[in-house]
């Protein structure tokens, strides 16, 4: 089978969280099992480290053409990516387009509508009701003027989760709806830095219990209330400490850190910045605990992360992935500082229920989560569109 796929973001743009790695690592597994596959993404050298602009080139076995943006009048514009869509969507079966709110979504449907190629729909979560409520207005405007067109044409929408399939249906779209999560590459999480590595980096990681969070510096992610929760947590585990990993979003790390300050944590919360590759590997295999208080996600990646390195989880409801609850792999919480402060106590005090969930979860994402898995069904789903 011919595969586009159209993203408004790809590696090496590791800023915008986990969308760049789920357009490359479905395409990449899809690849894997024997189909053809190319991406047309948007890219910025300056801004997103993206390597060549308006040719062709490859990424980790995807061949892929980046496309330079024009000016920003809606989010990742770029009348390149229309003019490559256009001139190669031919030449394939389908498209599998991964946008909602930018250009990307609405300008490659179109093409394929024009050349009568079907499509798959990607929202990846954006569809839940925190980020809806965000520039409501504006959003409102462009659902009505440009992205309900895109969207109820798709061949199929693809929802990560059975909430996030709700969460369509409510919008009105009435076409095939299926739901196929994101995955991971257990094997890329073998290997990390080692503890003494990371601690002669990041002396305040000696001696103390690791309660980490991966992700953007960014209100949808519960920063405040988990730094609340921790306030409380410390007064009971004085050794332990909180890892904030990630890229600054808006400024929101400036609030984050006056509200460390505000408790009294400075000498008890760590912010890293970005982490990648083995750096990242090596805090997720050394933790003691994973936290992720998220108002809202698609389907978070990080969870898959922490899985992949037997790391036991806190998560809030609105994660979206209840199968770590349902296989004890983790505790899920309300968006509440004090169920998350109860969750992390609990964990903190039994290092064998640790060890327990981490085994758990392990198996988990090897028998549910893994790229080739998702491959597979996406590809059902993609010859049962093409008939």
């Amino acid at each position: 089978m011919r595969i586009l796929g159209a993203s408004a973001v790809f590696p090496p743009a590791w800023g915008y969280g986990g969308p760049p790695m789920t357009a490359h690592s479905l395409l990449k597994a899809l690849k894997r099992q024997g189909h053809t596959v190319f991406a047309i993404t948007t890219g910025d050298s300056e801004r997103d480290g993206s390597p060549v602009l308006d040719h062709e080139t490859e990424y980790d076995t995807v061949p892929v053409i980046y496309c330079s943006r024009g000016p920003q009048i809606i989010p990742f514009y770029s009348p390149r990516l229309k003019h490559e869509v256009a001139k190669r969507i031919s030449a394939f079966d389908i498209a599998i387009i991964r946008s909602s709110w930018t250009y990307v979504g609405p300008a490659a449907s179109a093409e394929c509508r024009r050349r009568h190629v079907p499509y798959l729909a990607y929202p990846e979560g954006t569809f839940d009701r925190w980020p809806l409520g965000q520039k409501r207005l504006k959003k409102s405007v462009f659902w009505h003027l440009v992205d309900h067109r895109y969207f109820s044409n798709a061949s199929a929408i693809v929802a990560l989760t059975k909430s996030e399939a709700e969460s369509i249906r409510q919008m009105g779209l009435r076409n095939r709806l299926e739901i196929i999560p994101n995955g991971i590459e257990v094997s890329d999480y073998a290997e990390g830095e080692s503890r003494d590595a990371l601690e002669r980096r990041f002396p305040k990681l000696r001696g103390r219990l690791w309660v980490l969070f991966i992700g953007r510096i960014h209100p949808i992610k519960g920063l405040a209330q988990l730094v609340v929760a921790f306030a409380r947590v410390h007064q009971h585990y004085p050794e332990a400490l909180l890892v904030i990993a990630g890229p600054d979003e808006k400024g929101h790390r400036r609030e984050i850190e006056a509200l460390v300050q505000q408790h009294g944590l400075s000498n008890h919360v760590l912010f890293t910045g970005s982490v990648l590759g083995k750096e990242k590997v090596g805090l997720l295999q050394n933790a003691d605990i994973f936290v992720l208080p998220s108002y809202s996600e698609g389907f978070p990646l990080a969870v898959l992360e922490a899985l992949a390195c037997k790391l036991p989880i806190v998560l809030t409801a609105n994660c979206h992935v209840p199968e770590v609850a349902e296989s004890c792999a983790g505790i899920e919480v309300r968006n509440s500082a004090l169920e998350l402060e109860k969750a992390i106590c609990e964990l903190l005090s039994d290092p064998l229920m640790r060890k327990q969930m981490g085994e758990n979860g392990y198996r988990l994402v090897q028998e549910r989560f893994t790229w080739d898995r998702i491959a597979s069904m996406t590809t059902h789903l993609l010859v049962e569109v093409i008939g």
